[in-house]
C-alpha cells in the first residue's frame, strides 16, 4: 500500500529536484544587484554634481542678491554733479565680486537709464533705446516693486545678445533720485566656475529658457530644454537613454538639471536581462517537460475542491467529494462535505423558521377585527330588538356570518366574488347601524371576480373610512370598485366623508412607508403590511384626499395587487 505523505513535503520535494526556485532566484537577484547598483550609481553622481552645481551658483547668486538690495555709500547726485566717490565704489564693489564662487559684472545705473558705472572694461552690459518707452525687461520690473530683488535669466543688456543672470535692486535715496545696482553673470563664468563636473548640465529660468549648458543636444530649437528632459525638482527621471536630475534655486528663478548619458549602461543591463531570462527560460522548459504528469497528478485533489467551491457558489450543494491523495486534502474534502450537510441544516431550519413566522404574521394580522365595530354592532342590535325584531335578526346573522369567515383558517387567499359576499354583510351591518346617514354601492366587472386576493383585504379599509369620514358630514357614501390593468388588480374604496388635511395625508402616506404597524390607522397599515409580505414591497395601498363638507371632497383608497386566477 502506497505511503500517504504532506502535501507539503511533495511540492518542497519535487522543487529541490528540478532546482527551478534556487537556480531562477540566484539569477533574478544577481540581476536585480546589477539593476540597482547601476540606478544608485547614476542617482548618486547626477546628484551629487547637481548639489555641487547648485552649492556654487546659489550662493553666489543669493550674495549678489544682498549686495544689490545695500545701499551704495555715495549718492547718485554726486555721480551726476562731480563724480565724486567712484574710486571708492568700484575698489568696494570689485572686491565683493572676487570673493565670489562666480564672478560678476557690476553696473551702477541712474533714475534714468544712464550706466554711470560699469565694472567690465569691454563694456558689454548696455541698455536699449526701447528700455523707457516699453515697459518690459528687469528693469521695468524693479520700478514695480522697489522692495524686491529681481534675479533672472535675460539677454536684453548683453552687447552680444547671449543670455546672463541680471541680478538687482532699486538704489532709491530720495523721491527724486534714485538709480539701481545691478549684477550680471555669464554663461562662460559659470562653466569656468564649475569645470571639475563631470556630469551634463542645463541651467535655466522658471520657463525653461536656458542660461548656460555643456550640451546643446538637450535643448529644443526655441533655445529652451526640451520637454522630455523637463521633471519635477528633487526627482530623477529616466527617459529612453538620460538619466535627470533637477534642483531650483533663487525661490525658482533658476533650475539646475543635471544629465547623464545611460544608453550604453542600459545596453548592457538589457544584455544581462535578457540572458537571465533565457536561462530562467531554459530551466522551466525543462521542469514543465519532465514534471508535467507529476503537476497534473498533484493537482487532482486542488481542481476537485475548487470546482466543488464554485458549485457553492452558485447554489448548488448536492455536489459532494471524494477525495483519497493526500491526507491534508482528504481532511479538507471530509470538512467541504460536512460544511455541505451543515448549510442544507440550516437552510432548511430557517425556511421552517421564516415559513412559520410569516404564516404566524399574517394569520395575526387576519385575527384583528377591531372590537369598536364588534360593540358599536351589538348596541345597535339591543335597540333594534326593541324597535326592528327581523332586523336585530338580520344584522345577527350578517355578523355571526362575518365573523366565522373571520376566523376561518383554510386559507389566506380567497376569491374576490367570495370576499365581496361577506364585505356586503359587512356593509349591510354598517347601512343597518347608520340608517338614512350611510349607503354604498359596488362596482365589480364581470372579469375581476375571479381574481385572487387576501380574505378580508377590503374590510379594515372600510372600517377606517367609517371612523374617520363621519366627522362633520350628515351622510356618506362608500363606493367599491375593481378594474384589471396590465397584470394587476386595483381595488378602489372611495368615500364621500370629510376627507383628511394635507397634514394629516401626509402623515398617514408616512405610516404606511413605515415597516412597523402604526398605532393610529391601524386598518390601513394592517392591510399594507398584509399585501406586501405576500407579493412584495412594490404592492401596496395609495391614499388620497381632499377635506371639507363642499364637494368634491373624501378619501380615494386604492389597493394594488397581483391579478391572479
Amino acid at each position: 500500500m502506497k505511503t500517504k505523505l504532506h502535501f507539503k513535503n511533495e511540492i518542497r520535494n519535487a522543487f529541490i529536484l528540478y532546482a527551478l526556485v534556487p537556480v531562477s532566484a540566484v539569477i533574478v537577484l544577481i540581476t536585480v544587484i546589477c539593476f540597482c547598483i547601476w540606478s544608485v550609481g547614476i542617482n548618486r553622481q547626477i546628484k551629487s554634481d547637481s548639489f555641487l552645481i547648485q552649492e556654487a551658483l546659489e550662493s553666489s547668486v543669493y550674495n549678489y542678491a544682498e549686495k544689490a538690495a545695500e545701499p551704495v555709500s555715495a549718492s547718485f547726485a554726486s555721480f551726476e554733479t562731480g563724480r565724486r566717490s567712484i574710486s571708492k565704489i568700484y575698489s568696494s564693489l570689485n572686491e565683493f565680486v572676487r570673493k565670489q564662487n562666480v564672478s560678476a559684472n557690476f553696473i551702477l545705473v541712474n533714475q534714468d537709464y544712464s550706466i554711470l558705472l560699469q565694472a567690465d572694461a569691454a563694456q558689454t552690459f548696455r541698455i536699449p533705446d526701447y528700455q523707457k518707452s516699453i515697459v518690459w525687461g528687469p528693469l521695468q520690473r524693479m520700478d514695480r516693486d522697489t522692495e524686491k530683488t529681481v534675479i533672472e535669466v535675460s539677454n536684453e543688456y548683453s552687447a552680444s545678445s547671449l543670455a546672463e543672470i541680471v541680478i538687482g535692486h532699486v538704489q532709491a535715496e530720495s523721491s527724486s533720485h534714485k538709480g539701481y545696482l545691478l549684477f550680471t553673470i555669464s554663461g562662460k563664468t559659470v562653466q569656468e566656475a564649475l569645470k571639475d563636473i563631470r556630469s551634463t548640465y542645463v541651467i535655466t529660468d522658471r520657463f525653461g529658457s536656458v542660461f548656460t549648458t555643456t550640451n546643446n543636444y538637450y535643448l529644443s530649437d526655441f533655445g529652451k530644454i526640451d520637454d522630455m528632459y523637463r521633471t519635477n525638482p528633487g526627482k530623477v527621471m529616466v527617459t529612453e537613454d538620460t538619466a535627470v536630475f533637477r534642483t531650483d534655486i533663487a525661490d525658482g528663478a533658476l533650475s539646475i538639471y543635471t544629465l547623464q548619458d545611460i544608453s550604453q549602461t542600459r545596453t548592457a543591463l538589457i544584455l544581462l536581462i535578457i540572458l537571465a531570462v533565457l536561462l530562467v527560460l531554459l530551466l522551466t522548459i525543462g521542469m514543465v517537460v519532465s514534471a508535467g504528469k507529476i503537476a497534473r497528478e498533484k493537482t487532482k485533489s486542488i481542481d476537485e475542491l475548487v470546482s466543488a467551491f464554485h458549485d457553492v457558489e452558485e447554489g448548488n450543494l448536492e455536489n459532494r467529494v471524494d477525495i483519497q491523495d493526500n491526507i491534508e486534502f482528504q481532511t479538507i474534502g471530509d470538512a467541504y462535505n460536512k460544511m455541505l450537510d451543515d448549510i442544507k441544516h440550516l437552510i432548511a431550519e430557517n425556511e421552517k423558521e421564516t415559513k412559520a413566522k410569516y404564516i404566524s404574521e399574517l394569520k395575526q394580522l387576519e385575527m384583528q377585527f377591531n372590537p369598536h365595530f364588534l360593540y358599536n354592532t351589538l348596541a345597535t342590535v339591543r335597540y333594534l330588538l326593541k324597535l326592528d325584531p327581523d332586523g336585530a335578526v338580520r344584522t345577527i346573522v350578517s355578523l355571526s356570518e362575518l365573523l366565522r369567515y373571520s376566523i376561518k383558517t383554510e386559507s389566506s387567499v380567497v376569491t374576490l366574488e367570495s370576499d365581496l359576499k361577506y364585505i356586503e354583510n359587512y356593509l349591510n351591518i354598517l347601512k343597518t347601524r347608520f340608517g338614512e346617514k350611510f349607503d354604498f354601492s359596488l362596482d365589480i366587472p364581470e372579469n375581476c371576480l375571479n381574481a385572487q386576493i387576501p380574505k378580508l383585504m377590503l374590510q379594515p379599509v372600510i372600517e377606517n373610512a367609517v371612523k374617520y369620514g363621519f366627522e362633520g358630514v350628515s351622510h356618506m357614501e362608500i363606493t367599491v370598485s375593481a378594474r384589471k390593468a396590465y397584470g394587476l388588480l386595483l381595488l378602489t374604496l372611495a368615500d364621500t366623508g370629510c376627507g383628511m388635511t394635507e397634514a394629516m395625508l401626509a402623515e398617514v402616506n408616512e405610516l404606511l412607508a413605515s415597516p412597523e404597524n402604526a398605532a393610529e390607522h391601524i386598518g390601513l397599515s394592517n392591510v399594507q403590511r398584509r399585501i406586501q409580505l405576500m407579493y412584495g414591497p412594490e404592492f401596496g395601498i395609495s391614499v388620497t384626499s381632499v377635506a371639507g363638507t363642499d364637494n368634491p371632497h373624501g378619501t380615494t383608497v386604492t389597493m394594488k395587487i397581483p391579478f391572479k386566477e
